[in-house]
């Protein structure tokens, strides 16, 4: 129902991502009008379609998806806008008092700048840990600030992980049981998806990922801003290097991540390599369920 994907959207907004500051509560509250208000255009423009119709990054394809859903992306960049004010105006004081108050705050700044691409979610804590080794881009107490990143965000409902895990296995054998085992609650969430203990219909124990409902959206979206707007930006005010090109080579990294079948596949050729050398038996990958995995689950 896209009244209430928008619904929800609003609320996390509101409830993982809030804040003390009026000036940004306002923000957000915009950016939750926003997005309730687009329910009209995923009505009208088709809320099937995907932004990366090949499952592979492809920044026109997801130019041609959004540019049908404007108020999709200006509630984002209105997010995106509030939640980096504080930093940008912070850095842009130092900049006015020069180059020694720059050099002074660089530390507290990076600092801070991690906050924010942790507020941003996952697209942005993957930037910034990609960021964090390009000391051809970024001075060193950046680089110090950005490796402090933690690849952890909050939650997402159990109910939901088990609706995607319905959705992604269908109708396969034993998955009922297999969704009566898992934890209540997730053991770990990171910025893709989150992990439950359970076990398979015969008692073996496993640990089962999924993928966070609507990441390939998230991503196209946050990827186009960052490649048609940010990237440009940072051009402007002197940054070196080819940073659409950067972009692009991180919004390619970040969808390829989404495509848990690739890392099932990846396991199983990392295992079949290690029990033709020394190391068989002692070093390998967690056996993958094939029957209870997908693009989206991995068990």
């Amino acid at each position: 129902d896209p009244v209430l994907r928008a619904t929800e959207q609003a609320r996390v907004q509101w409830q993982l991502y809030g804040s003390e500051h009026p000036a940004e509560q306002v923000g957000l509250g915009l950016s939750a009008l926003l997005l309730l208000e687009l329910v009209r255009e995923v009505v009208a423009a088709g809320g099937d379609e995907r932004p990366y119709p090949r499952d592979a990054y492809d920044p026109d394809a997801a130019r041609a998806f959004f540019v049908r859903r404007p108020l999709e992306v200006l509630a984002r960049a209105v997010e995106l806008g509030v939640r980096s004010a504080g930093f940008g105006g912070a850095l842009l004081s130092d900049w006015l008092a020069g180059p020694a108050a720059l050099e002074a705050n660089a530390e507290e700044r990076a600092l801070q700048l991690a906050k924010v691409l942790t507020a941003l979610g996952p697209t942005f804590i993957k930037a910034g840990q990609s960021a964090s080794i390009r000391t051809d881009l970024l001075a060193p107490p950046y680089i110090r600030g950005l490796t402090s990143l933690q690849d952890q965000v909050p939650p997402f409902p159990t109910d939901e992980a088990t609706a995607l895990i319905r959705e992604e296995l269908g109708e396969a054998e034993g998955v009922e049981a297999l969704l009566d085992s898992l934890s209540a609650e997730p053991v770990a969430a990171a910025s893709l998806g989150q992990v439950y203990r359970g076990a398979l219909p015969d008692g073996t124990p496993i640990a089962l990922k999924v993928q966070r409902p609507r990441m390939a959206r998230q991503i196209a979206l946050d990827m186009l801003l960052i490649r048609e707007v940010l990237a440009p930006l940072a051009s402007a005010v002197g940054l070196p290097g080819d940073l659409v090109g950067t972009a692009d080579a991180w919004g390619e990294g970040f969808v390829a991540e989404l495509d848990y079948s690739a890392e099932a596949a990846n396991a199983a050729l990392f295992n079949a390599n290690v029990r033709q050398g020394q190391l068989s038996g002692s070093v390998f990958a967690p056996p993958v369920v094939e029957g209870f995995s997908s693009r989206r689950v991995l068990t």
